[in-house]
């Protein structure tokens, strides 16, 4: 793994006197890129960026443009209406105009570092783009290359020791997360609550974790008496939950070794997968379900008997934040079943 600021071709993170009393002031951004597959991590702005012809690395040199992501109203206009009836707002993607700058003491250290730099921004890959002050908290979000490089960019003379360029970087979700709230109850059968704090300012929808054995149930939002029920699962059984109504999922995460067929069940799934090209329906899943060839509760939204619909609301600012709580129960447990719920807090932007 290489972690930038560099002193020649060893990591140094090291804070040096003025970035020190950068951190004490408070009064600088502190922003750090992680790549996707962990191998490369830059500080670019803040108490732990390079420091020009003492430390190898890249700088943020004038700022962000684009921390905030777009929208768009949705309105209705009839024929002779005066204005629009506004039924809705909508956001585009959070696309940041970084101006950088690219510092080494050698001509091969800066070809190295703009190398790595380069390689580790792909518009396919997500890296982690953090960013954090004393008195805001912590903020990040995916980030992917947005546009393509600068033909600047590729014209770079070796014998240069400084580079600058603009890059541009996309959050697919629009907004900046910040620590999830995690809660667990845990009970062979009973009732309870999870606790949430969220502190972004955008509703917050759970993502739930089921441990298995028993039936789970919880409320449909704050202070709800309507219950949503899920279940039976087995023992051991494992299953996680997505409220986001646009990415709603069931996923069952049991690890579970491969099943073994005797002479009867080898024949139905051959015939089974031959007739549907391996895209089984439910109802057949639930069919091959009598043969003991899938688990016997069939799909799992077989098991879901409800829809999750109100989220939890945000705060303006995040010191507002209060406690919110979610109704939960198991029945038919043991002291192996909980249920986790977790809260990722979004904000329109970090400060």
């Amino acid at each position: 793994m290489t972690v930038y600021p560099l002193i020649g071709a060893t990591s140094d993170a090291t804070i040096l006197p003025q970035g020190a009393a950068d951190l004490l002031a408070g009064d600088e951004e502190n922003i750090m890129v992680t790549s996707q597959d962990g191998l490369t991590q830059c500080t670019i702005a803040g108490a732990g960026k390079p420091w020009p012809g003492i430390q190898d690395g890249i700088i943020l040199s004038d700022g962000i443009k684009g921390l905030t992501p777009g929208f768009k109203h949705i309105d209705l206009k009839a024929a002779r209406q005066p204005g629009v009836t506004w039924t809705g707002t909508t956001y585009d993607v959070l696309e940041m105009d970084m101006m950088l700058q690219a510092h080494a003491n050698t001509p091969k250290g800066l070809s190295k570092l703009v190398s790595e730099w380069v390689s580790m921004w792909d518009p396919t890959q997500l890296n982690t783009f953090e960013y954090w002050t004393q008195d805001r908290g912590y903020w990040y979000f995916p980030a992917r290359l947005s546009k393509p490089w600068p033909d600047t960019m590729k014209k770079m003379p070796r014998l240069l020791r400084a580079k600058a360029f603009t890059q541009t970087i996309r959050c697919d979700s629009g907004f900046w997360y910040g620590f999830p709230s995690v809660d667990e109850f845990q009970s062979a059968s009973g009732s309870g609550f999870l606790k949430f704090l969220n502190i972004g300012d955008q509703f917050g929808w759970p993502t739930l974790l089921f441990y298995g054995p028993g039936t789970f149930s919880f409320g449909n939002g704050q202070n709800s008496k309507v219950w949503i029920d899920f279940g039976p699962l087995k023992a051991g059984q494992i299953v996680l939950m997505r409220t986001l109504p646009r990415l709603r999922t069931l996923t069952d995460l049991t690890s579970a070794p491969t099943q073994s067929l005797n002479g009867v069940q080898e024949l139905i799934e051959a015939i089974v997968n031959f007739v549907y090209n391996n895209n089984i329906p439910p109802l057949i899943q639930w069919f091959e379900s009598l043969f003991g060839i899938l688990p016997p509760q069939g799909p799992l939204y077989s098991l879901l008997n409800g829809r999750y619909s109100i989220p939890f609301p945000g705060v303006r600012q995040p010191q507002w934040a209060t406690p919110q709580y979610l109704a939960v129960k198991i029945t038919g447990g043991n002291s192996s079943s909980k249920i986790v719920g977790r809260i990722d807090p979004q904000r329109r932007w970090p400060e």
